[in-house]
């Protein structure tokens, strides 16, 4: 899924996709015994490392790394050379200028001229030129509508495809959380952030973003890592993390399996779901961050910014929020430790304008450390516990503001929510339904 960018509309995928709507053509997916349709490639490789390599009889070859198994049948299955370089080819939205304009008219009028996916849709609502999630009184970017217009034409095409429709929830989410927002500036600030990065979102509508964090004295780097990584591991193969424990040895961490466990082994230091659930109050899980050492960071935790420190100035780069970068951003300089982080979009403030790679926000969820190196997308299901953590975190604030009838948690320097009382309560129902009603 290319999220936040403009490419659909004109794509050839696209274009196959509404031919066989419009029954002007016919593509057939064969079974295994039929002749097989020839594909517009000449080989096709993919790796155990989730790295794809598409040649062509013209000598030409692609790479794209970080495929998961449905975008590569999507290629695999590819019509035309022109859709396999749509999927594959992260093309520039703006080339190198260096515009802070998310979106331009002409943007803007082209999709406004594609709407009619939305008709008869109870999801949303369409006024005019704009259209609207339904019960939330704002107007969808034209940036966000395009991605809804991608995922609701390929919903038709392919209505039994689960990871369609996971990724309509997911952009239905962060839309909500976004929508929360209380700064026009921001907002548009974070989708161009977006729109410029090869930024990923989980099922909460979360941002997964990246940073280095600082050890302090008394770290025990090797521990959190163990822990968290394990953790996710554990929940991602869909076993029970209260059914490991965690021993020690000369500093060494090994994972034990409790059912396999027998009467006189030695006996595990801790639960594997006990230290992630209490990693927050481990002395061995204390860092900080570069620019500012009084600061305290604890993974598996809320990393948050006084209410002062925050600067809404986009032109200063180093100042005014809390940190966070895009995954090709190098970061090595700032810290000894690197860290995937969530962000809800209604906290972030500002990307700086001479470095869009950078997004600064009022709070981020420190999930885990990251073994992957810069460029290389963490596995976005394996974030998948530390998600529904920060979601139930951002769900029992807004409990407080419908309770206290009060913008006071989402505003921001004075500034309030675009968006009513009555929105922010429709939004929680929604957000705490996970959108299963939509």
């Amino acid at each position: 899924m290319n999220w936040f960018k403009m490419l659909w509309l004109n794509s050839e995928e696209r274009k196959a996709i509404l031919d066989l709507e419009n029954k002007k053509t016919e593509i057939i997916i064969p079974k295994e015994e039929e002749e097989k349709l020839e594909p517009p490639y000449k080989n096709i490789y993919f790796s155990n490392n989730n790295n794809i390599t598409v040649s062509f009889s013209d000598g030409t070859i692609l790479n794209k790394s970080n495929i998961d198994l449905p975008m590569f049948y999507r290629i695999k299955n590819s019509v035309s050379r022109e859709a396999i370089e749509s999927l594959m080819i992260d093309k520039s939205v703006y080339g190198e200028d260096k515009s802070s304009i998310y979106e331009t008219s002409k943007e803007k009028k082209e999709v406004s001229e594609n709407l009619d996916i939305f008709n008869n849709n109870k999801d949303f609502t369409v006024k005019g030129r704009e259209v609207y999630l339904s019960n939330v009184n704002l107007a969808l970017p034209a940036i966000i509508t395009v991605n809804f217009i991608e995922l609701l034409e390929k919903e038709k095409a392919f209505p039994y495809n689960n990871t369609i429709k996971d990724n309509i929830k997911a952009l239905k989410m962060f839309w909500l959380k976004l929508a929360l927002n209380s700064i026009s500036q921001s907002r548009e600030d974070l989708l161009l952030f977006c729109r410029k990065n090869n930024v990923r979102i989980t099922r909460n509508g979360n941002l997964i973003l990246y940073r280095k964090i600082v050890s302090k004295n008394g770290a025990d780097k090797n521990l959190v890592g163990f822990i968290t990584q394990n953790y996710y591991n554990i929940k991602k193969s869909g076993e029970d993390p209260r059914q490991f424990a965690i021993n020690k040895e000369n500093n060494n961490y090994e994972l034990v399996n409790l059912n396999n466990y027998k009467y006189g082994d030695k006996i595990p230091f801790v639960n594997l779901q006990v230290a992630y659930l209490e990693l927050p109050t481990f002395e061995e899980n204390t860092f900080t961050s570069w620019h500012d050492k009084n600061m305290e960071i604890k993974l598996g935790g809320v990393y948050k910014i006084d209410e002062k420190k925050i600067n809404l100035n986009n032109s200063i780069c180093a100042a005014g929020g809390l940190h966070c970068a895009s995954v090709d951003y190098d970061y090595s300089g700032f810290g000894d430790t690197s860290v995937v982080v969530l962000v809800n979009p209604s906290k972030a403030i500002t990307v700086p304008t001479g470095e869009t790679g950078k997004l600064r926000t009022t709070e981020m969820f420190v999930a885990c450390v990251n073994d992957k190196p810069i460029g290389i997308h963490f596995d976005d299901s394996a974030l998948s516990s530390f998600d529904e953590e920060y979601h139930d975190f951002s769900l029992n604030e807004l409990e407080e503001i419908a309770k206290s009838k009060s913008f006071e948690k989402l505003s921001v320097q004075d500034n309030v929510p675009a968006i009513s009382l009555v929105d922010i309560n429709n939004i929680k129902d929604l957000l705490k339904n996970r959108v299963v009603n939509f």
